[in-house]
């Protein structure tokens, strides 16, 4: 069988500080782009150490916010004060500190049954992407989990054999807490661009068998972050040094 084929780069960078600074510049470039050609930028949010570096140096980037839409690829069904609501880290790490507004994010409503959440931050979703089989989001930040699992997709899991829906509940997910939304991977492999941030030597062993399992055909086995690979798009993977140690 033949390798896949879609584009993936990867740039090494010498610690986190610099690792979230060249984020904050793909991001600010994606925008750049994306808004000259369309008028819009649409980008995907994610938990984790990936908030942390967008919450750190986007804000201080140059853009034109108005024009800037933002999702989350996935998000645990917990009320926005708990520290595990991924909306209200970027609510006030992100939107409250620029010129964005609330209105420019699609919330997530938490307060609803996992299968209501899924087809109502869906059908909001179709509404943003009209007359699309799949949307096409502009760049997609996912974070990958010690287990492989990106978004809320998690390894071995029904889920990633999910085809039709863009947004699907999970109810039992094996990390806290256990009831979530996540995009599916046919919506992140539509994808203009899928970017993944891995930073610490906790993440070299990780990094080494996601590269291996990303360059080879998938099999049942496959790890879901290696999954990631947009057909039209491409795929970024920022390193900082650590975590790149063992490649």
């Amino acid at each position: 069988m033949a390798p896949p084929t879609f584009k993936a780069v990867e740039k090494i960078l010498t610690d986190k500080a610099e690792l979230a600074k060249t984020l904050a510049e793909v991001i600010a470039t994606a925008a750049s782009e994306a808004i000259a050609a369309r008028g819009v930028f649409t980008l995907g949010l994610s938990g984790g150490s990936m908030a942390q570096f967008v919450c750190s140096e986007v804000p201080s980037i140059t853009t034109d916010w108005s024009s800037w839409r933002l999702l989350l690829c996935d998000e645990r069904l917990v009320p926005l004060n708990s520290p595990d609501s991924t909306q209200q880290i970027y609510i006030t790490g992100l939107i409250e500190k620029t010129p964005l507004s609330r209105h420019q994010l699609l919330e997530v409503d938490c307060s609803l049954e996992p299968d209501a959440a899924a087809s109502t931050y869906e059908k909001a979703l179709r509404i943003l992407c009209p007359d699309a089989a799949l949307p096409q989001l502009d760049l997609l930040l996912l974070g990958v989990g010690p287990d492989g699992h990106t978004a809320s997709l998690f390894p071995q899991h029904p889920l990633l054999e999910e085809q039709q829906r863009w947004v699907a509940p999970i109810t039992d997910s094996p990390k806290p807490p256990p009831t979530r939304i996540t995009l599916t991977l046919p919506v992140l492999n539509n994808a203009r661009c899928c970017l993944m941030a891995f930073a610490g030597a906790e993440k070299a062993e990780m990094v080494k068998s996601l590269r291996l399992e990303r360059d080879s055909p998938v099999t049942a086995t496959t790890l879901p972050a290696a999954r990631v690979r947009p057909t039209h798009g491409q795929l970024m993977w920022l390193m900082d040094a650590a975590a790149a140690s063992k490649l």
